[in-house]
């Protein structure tokens, strides 16, 4: 039913039922019904995570907690993707010193400590919790690192069961720190958590 309420929903978003904030190409945000289904949109690079992603998952998250008309928002990622996590060629790129604008924004994005003290990478999973409404995130195909990261920022995860499920910046040699961790030791045993994070275990949706 609710799969049902969304694609409606989706057929709708040129009528007058449905209302489009404009935010960024690489996030769409239709209002339908009291929900908002707000949608990564990069498919053709599994919307990883780059600057402009960045900048229009945070504007949406802040928009829509202050509409005090919803009731429900439902995070999900266009094509066959919910999120492959961070852009891996801005990762290398600043792995290797190498800097452009779009690295030296989202070096910027882990040093901003605008907002109680969490950097604004950080916010991209923590502000959904702060929403008064429920948070849905619809996860298929692939939820790697900070795709992971926001759907942990969910209240609720509704989880194909072909879809893959891992922290995978052990890879890199890095500390999964986009806050989707302290959501992680709500869900599971401590020691389940510390074994994700620590191996980069790929988990199914079915297990999931």
């Amino acid at each position: 039913m609710a799969a049902g309420r969304v694609r409606a929903c989706q057929r709708a978003a040129a009528d007058e039922r449905t209302r489009r904030i404009e935010l960024t190409d690489r996030v769409i945000v239709d209002i339908c019904e009291g929900v908002a289904h707000v949608r990564m949109n990069r498919p053709e690079k599994k919307n990883a995570l780059d600057a402009q992603m960045f900048d229009g998952i945070l504007n949406a998250a802040r928009q829509l907690g202050e509409d005090r008309s919803l009731r429900a928002v439902v995070l999900s990622g266009e094509g066959d993707a919910f999120s492959a996590g961070l852009d891996v060629s801005s990762l290398g790129e600043m792995a290797t010193g190498a800097l452009n604008p779009e690295t030296e924004s989202i070096q910027a994005a882990t040093r901003d400590l605008s907002r109680d003290g969490a950097n604004r990478a950080q916010q991209l999973s923590w502000l959904w919790h702060e929403l008064p409404v429920p948070v849905i995130a619809a996860v298929q195909g692939v939820a790697y690192g900070g795709g992971l990261h926001i759907a942990l920022g969910a209240d609720i995860r509704l989880v194909s069961p072909t879809a893959r499920l891992a922290f995978v910046e052990i890879n890199w040699g890095l500390v999964p720190d986009l806050s989707g961790t302290q959501s992680l030791r709500r869900l599971v045993p401590l020691d389940v958590a510390k074994k994700l994070i620590f191996t980069g275990e790929v988990i199914g949706g079915a297990k999931a």
